[in-house]
């Protein structure tokens, strides 16, 4: 793993854009627009809150494979998560099943 850079937008996007990927978190498919602002969010929340999210990197090619992020959104949720961060992780649909 390690912190999201600007050149990883592309594939940020072919997982976050894949409509099978994002089924499973119960949202539609993301464009670029959206992608980018997710990324950016993870990344801002580093300095916010001492914490964000990470891109997940196959060792064998360095490929992207997916994102694993900790984050406050206090979203309208019961009961509420208060100031304690969630978990999330998506990963690309040709890795799934690899543990």
């Amino acid at each position: 793993m390690r912190e999201f850079r600007r050149e990883d937008l592309d594939a940020q996007h072919a997982i976050v854009g894949d409509a099978a990927v994002m089924n499973q978190v119960g949202v539609p498919a993301l464009g670029r627009e959206e992608a980018w602002r997710r990324a950016a969010s993870s990344v801002g929340m580093w300095p916010l809150m001492g914490f964000g999210g990470w891109v997940v990197l196959r060792k064998a090619d360095n490929r992207q494979v997916g994102i694993v992020t900790l984050f406050t959104a206090w979203r309208d949720l019961e009961p509420e998560f208060g100031d304690a961060p969630e978990m999330g992780w998506i990963f690309a649909t040709d890795v799934h099943g690899q543990g």
